[in-house]
């Protein structure tokens, strides 16, 4: 058993800031360079590597979408689009988008969001800022890939 330990800097790290209103549904485009990933997935965490998945989706089965009430994956040409319905405080938090191989042993194309919810219901703004950051394993044979981000801007 070989331990690999990816450590990333990105330096030139692509954000994308939207806003919402409490209440209303937000969607985000998460797209992947690499080859087509056999499972996509959003969840919650500051740690993409031991994150609360949320939903997950395989690519191969019939469905365009597959939903757990408020976060949606939609199956897109580039990627998947991820839609989050009646957007709360409770909302807030780090979220990471990606794919990840079948055995779940390494993950690529991650994309972190940063879901930031002020104010009260009627007049709250929600701000989704998006940094792009991608982790690939060196060998996908290797049993378990562990990483660890770092960003600056």
């Amino acid at each position: 058993f070989q331990h690999v330990h990816v450590h990333i800097r990105c330096t030139a790290c692509t954000c994308t800031c939207t806003s919402s209103s409490v209440g209303q549904t937000l969607t985000y485009g998460c797209s992947y360079s690499t080859s087509a990933p056999s499972i996509t997935f959003i969840c919650k965490g500051e740690d993409p590597s031991v994150c609360e998945r949320l939903v997950s989706k395989i690519l191969s089965t019939t469905s365009v979408s597959k939903s757990n009430g408020t976060f949606t994956l939609i199956k897109s040409n580039s990627g998947f689009n991820i839609s989050i319905s009646d957007v709360s405080s409770q909302d807030a938090g780090v979220y990471w988008c990606g794919g990840k191989s079948n055995d779940g042993n390494y993950r690529a194309g991650l994309r972190k969001i940063q879901l930031e919810v002020k104010g009260e219901y009627q007049t709250s703004t929600n701000i989704l800022s998006i940094e792009r950051t991608s982790i690939t394993a060196p060998d996908p044979s290797v049993n378990k890939v562990t990483g660890d981000v770092h960003t600056s801007y």
